[in-house]
């Protein structure tokens, strides 16, 4: 189960921006590596968002008022940058969340242009706070979900599901009509997704996805088990 990778030494000063779709952002005191990244046109002046989720590891300088820190091994991160006349990025909003022992990280990243949503999926191993609350911690790896003002970045919804064993999400994707989310990831042990108990065979990975609305309470649509042992995309 694969939880980060081995950041090489800082090799930069200054602000760190972005330049390619999935990027390891490295500055003096920290890296982020993205694992996903999304983009949408939301607002009622158009603006095109573009959003990078993954692991932080300490802290960066991400310019525009934005920077990130975490004192774990590894944080969950997401960043968020508008594209302006001639491309160019600049830095809206950034959050790092915490885990109460080692390890969380992003997986997935979804936007929602038409709501104003962003939506992050990834696994923690720990308890950690989204802004709403930090999730009681199952055992192993539990998944995780957030919901955030695509603008301003404010908490809005959070959710975990997990087993004693290691459970993660790997990709999320927006439900146009709806605004529900879809999401998809893999379980080792049974786990109950909102009352839908999903199990594994003879304690192997199992491959799940799930419809999920978020909002004040949260509720799960409806939730299947897969074949494979985890989808890396939502549709």
């Amino acid at each position: 189960h694969d939880q980060g990778i081995d950041f090489p030494p800082p090799a930069d000063s200054g602000p760190v921006a972005p330049s390619t779709l999935y990027e390891l952002f490295i500055g003096d005191t920290g890296h982020f590596q993205s694992y996903a990244v999304a983009s949408a046109t939301a607002g009622q002046t158009p603006k095109h968002y573009l959003a990078w989720a993954g692991e932080l590891q300490g802290a960066l300088d991400l310019g525009g008022g934005c920077s990130i820190a975490t004192t774990a091994e590894r944080g969950a991160a997401v960043v968020v940058y508008t594209r302006g006349a001639g491309g160019a990025l600049s830095c809206v909003w950034a959050r790092a969340f915490t885990p109460s022992s080692d390890r969380t990280g992003f997986r997935g990243v979804a936007l929602d242009g038409t709501r104003g949503r962003l939506h992050v999926v990834g696994y923690s191993d720990s308890a950690v706070d989204l802004g709403g609350g930090a999730f009681a911690h199952s055992g192993g790896t539990d998944v995780i979900v957030g919901t955030f003002d695509l603008s301003t970045g404010a908490h809005q919804h959070s959710a975990s599901w997990g087993s004693a064993l290691n459970d993660s999400a790997s990709a999320v994707a927006v439900h146009a009509n709806s605004g529900d989310i879809l999401i998809t990831g893999s379980i080792t042990n049974r786990v109950s997704f909102g009352g839908h108990s999903l199990g594994t065979l003879f304690g192997g990975t199992t491959g799940f996805v799930l419809r999920y609305a978020p909002g004040v309470t949260g509720a799960v649509r409806w939730a299947r088990k897969l074949t494979e042992k985890a989808l890396r995309s939502a549709g």
